[in-house]
């Protein structure tokens, strides 16, 4: 068994965090251990393998920032904001273990309100309710037999990438919307590239701009990024990472120049709306940006990166309602040209003429 090979594949595929690879290595090193002291190996070839620097500093809340999130949860007008923070908090839930909850796993064991939780393997638990989680899956639960009990605004069931990550992990490798998402990818690029021949007319820049922008969208679309789809510095990328992430940016750019050029030369309307969109990508950009470089990914990223493509989406319909009514300018008339009818006047006659 190749240790070392090992160790990267669960850094570099299944991209765990420190703590986690540092523990399954701790198993690898135990048994090999035992197999030294019963004899069965001369010698253990995990001794000399380096485990990955787990940092001193635990990564959790600390008591007064718990505290200041479950307030800040508890007066929320959506319910399921307490009742996710109540079952990751107290009750200590994963987060797919939270999002995975229904209403039928609710139920009563020995004069105690449980809840069926499937953690991971396939292993199902009852663990206890407290009465403040109850409270706050009751107020998310509001009255319905069915469904599950966290709910996104569409009344949906809430996904763990609806709660924290960058959009782009929903067409991760093994993402359950991972089909949808491409489709969906793949029609913006197409309704781009649509737009881009419409606002021909109206600039060539513009157009050149979005038609580039397609092309990326298209394969942002195509090349789907690992899991958590890291990014540099924060944390290490693939290939398919870097060219996914390369490509987004890309495009998003390119609309935004292509915003800015049409802000310029386009008619009234055409050009105040660009304006308005461009200052709006600008403020969310900018932050995306410092997020992804200092922080990664988070809440922080993925609820400015969906505001910046709600933008832009709107702003390629709107443009695209008033590209039906733009008309290209009008050629001016050549007196020369061929297909230009020329009127003469009947030659009058001379006054001075008497005709017999």
């Amino acid at each position: 068994m190749d240790i070392e090979q090992y160790l990267r594949w669960l850094q570099d595929v299944r991209r765990y965090q420190p703590s986690t690879v540092s523990r399954r290595l701790s198993v690898v090193v135990g048994f090999y251990r035992v197999c030294v002291i019963d004899q069965i190996l001369p010698y253990s070839p995990a001794d000399y393998v380096r485990r990955p620097t787990v940092p001193a500093e635990s990564p959790t809340l600390g008591h007064l920032q718990f505290e200041a999130l479950i307030i800040a949860a508890r007066l929320s007008a959506n319910p399921n904001d307490y009742a996710l923070v109540a079952l990751l908090g107290l009750l200590g839930l994963r987060i797919f273990e939270a999002c995975g909850a229904s209403i039928s796993d609710l139920g009563e064991e020995h004069g105690h309100r449980v809840l069926r939780v499937h953690g991971k393997g396939g292993r199902v638990v009852l663990v206890p309710l407290p009465p403040a989680v109850a409270r706050a899956i009751d107020r998310a639960v509001d009255g319905r037999s069915n469904g599950p009990i966290l709910r996104n605004t569409l009344g949906a069931r809430m996904d763990e990438l609806q709660v924290r990550g960058y959009l782009s992990e929903l067409g991760a490798v093994g993402a359950p919307w991972a089909g949808t998402y491409r489709a969906a990818i793949l029609g913006i690029a197409v309704a781009v590239g649509l737009l881009a021949i419409a606002i021909e007319p109206v600039s060539l820049l513009a157009a050149g701009a979005l038609g580039a922008a397609a092309a990326l969208a298209a394969v942002s679309g195509t090349v789907r990024c690992t899991p958590g789809c890291s990014l540099p510095p924060t944390a290490a990328a693939t290939p398919a990472d870097i060219i996914h992430a390369s490509a987004s940016i890309a495009a998003l750019t390119l609309v935004a120049c292509a915003m800015l050029v049409l802000a310029r030369t386009g008619a009234d309307p055409l050009a105040r709306a660009c304006r308005y969109a461009l200052v709006l990508v600008i403020a969310l950009g900018t932050p995306v940006g410092a997020g992804i470089v200092l922080v990664g990914t988070g809440v922080f990223t993925g609820v400015l990166e969906r505001a910046m493509m709600a933008v832009a989406i709107a702003w390629q319909v709107g443009v695209s309602a008033m590209a039906v009514h733009l008309q290209p300018p009008q050629l001016a008339e050549d007196p020369a040209s061929p297909t230009t009818e020329q009127h003469h006047s009947p030659p009058q006659p001379d006054p001075g003429t008497i005709d017999v």
